[in-house]
């Protein structure tokens, strides 16, 4: 069994706020015994492998935990249309709808060629896909609306749900698979941050993007309610201010006021 973690620290960033960063852990051995021979086939994250070192800083981070709020800098002319509070910004009503598809494999005994974002692994979000193997020839002869896409979440598979490694046991037997997914639907979100912004992050250095692990009161509660779409637990951030990399998105919802974020959601 390997684990892949950071001891717990506190940093000072430059208005001289403490974050608490606490450790991010992955364990294989959540994958359960029978996966473990299956590791490389049906995770198929070669990045992995090369684990094994601890990362410099990987955490769940709660914007509760910040003993002192940077002080807001004024916002610009063209947010004269924000709210009393100053925190939100909102263009027109959003609708979504839930995008879901079932995909029909006849894989024998060879492996998909799925790669899984491992982050949470009580969600099957996909990564990506590995040229020549089942998936990808789907996605060479299918409808376009039915083609295996990045982060799409596999939802079930022959009728089961359940974790990672669940799915995954269920994938690895030599019949047709039908598997259930869910489209994401991407937000941009623009707020000012004058106040706690009432968010739980989790991420490591090989997630895609932060996810978000809890919603509290703040603005983006108050960002939803507007909108009335939902930001939930399981959402990933995978930009802000134009940056993609964890750690930089952390940084800037640390310290940036003024925040434009890209944000994937699964209705």
């Amino acid at each position: 069994m390997f684990m892949f973690m950071t001891p717990c620290c506190c940093v000072e960033d430059e208005h001289g706020t403490l974050v608490e960063v606490m450790p991010s852990v992955i364990d294989d051995a959540a994958l359960g015994e029978d996966v473990k021979q299956d590791w490389d086939e049906h995770v198929f994250d070669e990045k992995l492998k090369t684990m094994a070192e601890p990362v410099d800083l990987a955490g769940a981070v709660a914007a509760e935990q910040i003993s002192k709020e940077p002080e807001a800098e004024a916002a610009p002319e063209s947010e004269e249309a924000l709210s009393v509070q100053g925190s939100v910004v909102v263009e027109e009503p959003l609708l979504f709808q839930r995008t879901t598809f079932d995909v029909d494999i006849e894989k024998g005994g060879e492996k998909l060629g799925m790669y899984f974002d491992l982050l949470d692994t009580n969600i099957c979000l996909i990564k990506g896909l590995e040229k020549g193997f089942p998936m990808d020839k789907w996605n060479q002869t299918c409808p376009e609306e039915k083609a295996v896409k990045h982060m799409d979440r596999l939802l079930s598979v022959n009728g089961k749900t359940g974790t990672l490694s669940e799915l995954i046991k269920v994938m690895q037997d030599k019949v047709p698979l039908k598997l259930h997914l869910q489209r994401p639907t991407e937000l941009q979100v623009s707020l000012v941050r004058t106040t706690k912004l009432g968010l739980a992050l989790d991420f490591n250095d090989t997630s895609v993007g932060v996810s978000i692990t809890e919603v509290n009161h703040g603005p983006f509660k108050l960002w939803c309610e507007e909108n009335e779409v939902s930001i939930k637990a399981g959402d990933r951030i995978l930009e802000a201010n134009g940056d993609k990399k964890p750690h930089d998105i952390l940084d800037h919802l640390c310290k940036t006021p003024a925040l434009n974020m890209k944000i994937l959601t699964w209705p």
